[in-house]
């Protein structure tokens, strides 16, 4: 099973901030407009980027979209179940036949080269109480590491 908690940039603390006086290493290599320090900035937290070999979900306009890494997960898995906690604010996947109860088809074949991907899920009402369930905004993107 896959869980997924609550994304954390939903809980996230402030960015870190430069102020405009921070110190800049001498480097023949770097060119610093000094515009650019004029107020505070941010720095881009390295969680918010995404890492290619974590599996994923997504969530955006009334669907749901898992990387290939969850499919890699469960290499014999065609369909899966989705699992809430409204406490814990966690979703979970979890693998099953295609012939129970809530069973979604969460992969697609290619039909050039036969392999088995990902696919985008349309599920309208599914969005609506997941976004509801975990406060987020119907008008955002959503998307979390599973583990």
């Amino acid at each position: 099973m896959i869980t997924m908690n609550e994304p954390e940039y939903r809980n996230a603390v402030q960015p870190s901030m430069i102020s405009a006086n921070a110190e800049i290493p001498d480097s023949e290599d770097i060119e610093v407009d000094d515009s650019f320090f004029d107020d505070e900035i941010d720095v881009v937290r390295a969680e918010y980027a995404s890492d290619s070999n974590e599996p994923t979900i997504s969530f955006n306009n009334c669907q749901l979209y898992v990387n290939m890494v969850c499919i890699k997960k469960f290499p014999e898995t065609d369909y899966v179940q989705f699992l809430i906690n409204k406490t814990k604010k966690q979703l979970a996947l979890l693998p099953c036949r295609g012939d129970e109860r809530d069973a979604f088809l969460w992969r697609t074949i290619n039909s050039k080269n036969g392999k088995r991907q990902p696919k985008y899920i349309t599920a309208q009402i599914f969005s609506a109480m997941l976004f509801d369930y975990m406060c987020w905004d119907m008008h955002c993107r959503y998307s979390s590491c599973l583990n």
